[in-house]
Order: C-alpha cells, then structure tokens, then sequence
C-alpha cells in the first residue's frame, strides 16, 4: 500500500472516531439535560 493509501484510511477511521464521540456526548448531553429539568 503506498502512503497517500495509509493517509486515506487514517482520515476515514479518525472521521468514524470523531462521529461516534460526537453521538455518544451528544446522548449524555440529552440525559444530564434530562435530569436537571426533572
């Protein structure tokens, strides 16, 4: 594999990385919400 096919790759795997954080901040987001408007 030449290097510009590892740079591709680590994009695309740091770009996975970087939705699956946002989803999972986002879902304690709503439940600390959540709970202080309880």
């Amino acid at each position: 594999m030449t290097l510009i096919e590892w740079l591709i790759i680590a994009v695309v795997v740091l770009a996975i990385i970087a939705l699956v954080v946002a989803l999972v901040d986002n879902e304690l987001l709503v439940e600390l919400a959540g709970e202080l408007l309880d």
